[in-house]
């Protein structure tokens, strides 16, 4: 049975809907596994209070004031890299990760998805979060717009359905398979490794085709 076909976990916003369509396509091709959602929160910032004295009829009370909230994150999604992904969403080691959809640091990998406009505080303020969460406990999280994804990637085919009466969609832009995404990054990797016949290099490429 296709995963796609599983019904999505109590998501906060339609871009997180459609990211995780876009995760579940990745995972039915085996170029990711294990995708959880709101996997884990951290602490960024302990609480700081200050302690005082309340005066009571017969004894003193022991209160506190918070002076300063404390700061936890919770990262949207977390996945991880199958080697077949290697060159095609993440870089090897002769590409420029500036490039690729998704710079992540090691195997698993931690989103923040985000949508094209937004208001909300959180979409300003992800940058100290992001810096925090490297500083801290060393992990890199992913900023992921939607549905700009799809336009640099390939458009799961769930979402070329409307959302709930699953007829055809407007989409404003061209819109690729994955297939045909993957297809065009192999023929980028060989034509820039061109003559480079050592086994070492061919062993960064993308094992196969979807």
């Amino acid at each position: 049975m296709s995963s796609r076909s599983i019904p999505p976990p109590n998501l906060k916003s339609k871009e997180e809907l459609y990211f995780w369509w876009y995760l579940l396509e990745l995972k039915d091709k085996g170029f990711i596994s294990d995708i959880r959602y709101e996997p884990q929160s951290f602490d960024l910032c302990e609480s700081v209070r200050f302690p005082w004295i309340k005066k009571m009829k017969t004894k003193d009370k022991v209160c506190d004031f918070e002076l300063l909230k404390g700061m936890r994150y919770t990262p949207d999604f977390t996945f991880v890299w199958e080697l077949k992904a290697t060159g095609i969403f993440t870089a090897n080691k002769y590409q420029n990760p500036r490039n690729m959809p998704f710079k992540m640091l090691g195997k698993t990998c931690w989103v923040d998805v985000k949508g094209t406009f937004s208001r909300n505080e959180s979409y300003r303020i992800f940058p100290m979060y992001q810096k925090m969460m490297w500083k801290i406990h060393g992990i890199f999280v992913e900023k992921i717009v939607m549905p700009t994804l799809y336009v640099k990637t390939f458009t799961p085919e769930r979402f070329l359905l409307t959302d709930k009466t699953m007829k055809p969609r407007t989409i404003n832009f061209e819109t690729q398979t994955l297939n045909d995404y993957v297809n065009n990054r192999l023929q980028e990797l060989f034509s820039v490794n061109t003559g480079l016949q050592r086994e070492t290099n061919h062993k960064q490429l993308a094992t196969e085709p979807v």
